[in-house]
């Protein structure tokens, strides 16, 4: 059997963030937080930059620089008992930020998953080829 990582933008907890209500969020969704904290190994929260720093051009983001800073203290709140939490801060380059998260990464994958990296074809790192070499995962893409 071969390790697997698996990377995830979001997890279940985050959701803690967003409930309407009414109610308990854990209990409307039939579990516990403890249940949800124990699917994940390690937990990499990049956080919001603040205001002069957010990207306000992005058309993905719908939430004021406001309304995503309280978002995102939810999700720190709605996190803070996972064992093993990593929080990189806010930083003025969105890329130095993902730098971080790649080295958190890197530490914390088993090290049969640790591949040298290479430069790709736009200069920025990327990693190894995965298992079937017609494939890599490539940050530039």
């Amino acid at each position: 059997m071969q390790p697997a990582v698996i990377l995830c933008d979001r997890g279940t907890v985050d959701g803690f963030a967003y409930w309407p209500g009414p109610g308990d969020f854990w209990r409307g969704l039939g579990t516990t937080q403890e249940a949800e904290l124990a699917r994940y190994y390690a937990v990499i929260h990049l956080r919001v930059p603040p205001d002069g720093v957010y990207n306000r051009n992005n058309p993905l983001r719908l939430e004021s620089v406001a309304e995503a800073l309280a978002i995102d203290d939810l999700i720190v709140h709605a996190w803070n008992k996972h064992p093993h939490r990593i929080v990189i801060e806010a930083q003025d380059e969105f890329l130095d930020k993902a730098a971080s998260a790649i080295e958190v990464i890197r530490r914390e994958v088993p090290a049969c998953c640790r591949s040298p990296l290479f430069p790709s074809r736009e200069g920025h790192e990327a990693y190894a080829p995965l298992a079937d070499s017609s494939r890599t995962v490539d940050s530039g893409a």
